[in-house]
């Protein structure tokens, strides 16, 4: 195997910087985005889907005491005749167990998904982890090769263009042809 290299133009070379340079920002752009964007739908869960299902679940209970209580005091007053307020109250009863059955589904549901997304969080930063330090580390350690590797290709190109030119004559030669002094 041959240790040497064919590079048809520096140029092409020096362009590639940029292009990592690029390719790492947008990267950890990338990465920052997922990181927030996680950590957003983990913390609407937590501190607004949380709070939302366990405060309905004290307002539909305290509906379903309501309920049950007008369907008490009305029925210790009826004497049969008022059937359409007991089927009535019944129903209210009914509509706020279920209500609040809701309620605790969805509060249940929240905390469940709050679990999945905190693993699910965990699990997207472990896999962005690594791409994270190889952009930070491993691409910076190769800008900096590129650009030693810059630098040495233009000390070689300017060193070939030095010795391709013709050499001057000495300073101390004597001149080959005959002097203004010299009379033949």
């Amino acid at each position: 195997m041959s240790d040497s290299a064919r590079i048809g133009s520096i140029e092409a070379f020096k362009a590639l910087r940029p292009a990592v340079m690029k390719f790492s920002g947008e990267t950890m752009a990338a990465v920052m985005t997922a990181n927030a964007a996680t950590t957003t739908i983990v913390s609407w869960l937590r501190q607004d889907r949380q709070p939302y299902w366990k405060r309905e679940i004290r307002k539909r209970r305290e509906l379903l005491t309501r309920a049950n209580t007008r369907m008490i005091s009305r029925a210790g007053g009826m004497d049969g005749t008022d059937r359409r307020v007991k089927v009535e109250d019944q129903l209210q009863v009914d509509k706020a167990k279920r209500a609040l059955a809701e309620a605790e589904d969805k509060a249940r549901e929240t905390s469940r998904w709050i679990r999945i997304m905190d693993k699910a969080v965990e699990d997207c930063r472990g896999r962005l982890m690594p791409l994270s330090f190889f952009v930070q580390s491993d691409l910076a350690r190769a800008v900096g090769s590129l650009d030693k590797m810059a630098d040495a290709l233009d000390a070689y190109t300017t060193l070939k263009m030095k010795n391709t030119q013709p050499a001057p004559p000495p300073a101390d030669a004597a001149p080959s042809g005959p002097s203004e002094g010299d009379t033949p």
